[in-house]
């Protein structure tokens, strides 16, 4: 059961993402051609998301003292490292998915005022946005620790998770680096979401003078 939760999610990931980007790349009307580049970027981050879900079928272990991973997905078959980079590309897009969907908020709430950026800007903009969650995943790369290490802290805490099928990977205990990378990740969500609805409020509610305007276009 749990596995085939996976496989579900990851057709109807791929299929409505794939989707989406024919729709994007084939019918985007020329006036949000700008625009689109945001959402191409969204939605290919999105399907990267889901392909890394399906790569790992990961399940975290929480045990006192550490964070642990088990992954039983088609990584397992490659290697530990193999499946513990995927957990690290896929908080990557988790991360960036909620800067992209901001950005695409500021962006609707930018061209009621101003004329829409260039392509060369928004490309910018998406740059600079996709910085961050990518150097904390990049330096979560490096926070794995041996999986004898791994099995030995198990042995000690949970030696019931020795005897369960899939790739094991853990850290050494709480380390400054997977301390941080938990806040950054948890952190994330609650000002991009408050900013989202802020932006979306306004959207909804534009000025009086633009409402006709908007209402023609």
């Amino acid at each position: 059961t749990y596995d085939i939760n996976f496989k579900v999610i990851f057709v109807l990931g791929v299929s409505s993402n794939i989707s989406l980007l024919l729709a994007v790349y084939c019918n985007t009307p020329p006036q949000l051609k700008t625009y689109a580049i945001l959402i191409k970027i969204g939605t290919w981050n999105d399907l990267m998301s889901v392909c890394c879900d399906f790569f790992t079928m990961q399940r975290m272990l929480v045990v006192p003292g550490n964070l642990l991973y088990l992954s039983t997905g088609p990584c397992a078959l490659i290697s530990t490292r193999a499946c513990y980079l995927g957990y690290c590309v896929q908080l990557f897009t988790l991360v960036f998915t909620l800067y992209i969907m901001t950005a695409s908020f500021a962006y609707r709430l930018w061209v009621l005022h101003r004329p829409p950026p260039s392509n060369r800007n928004v490309r910018i903009i998406a740059a600079m946005l996709l910085t961050p969650p990518a150097l904390v995943s990049v330096t979560f790369t490096f926070a794995q620790a041996d999986l004898d290490i791994v099995k030995e802290f198990l042995r000690h805490n949970a030696p019931t998770y020795l005897s369960e099928p899939g790739a094991l990977a853990g850290h050494t205990g709480m380390t400054f680096q997977l301390v941080f990378t938990i806040l950054f990740v948890a952190c994330t969500p609650p000002p991009a979401y408050a900013a989202i609805l802020v932006i979306r409020s306004k959207v909804r509610n534009p000025p009086r003078k633009l409402e006709t305007s908007l209402s023609e276009y």
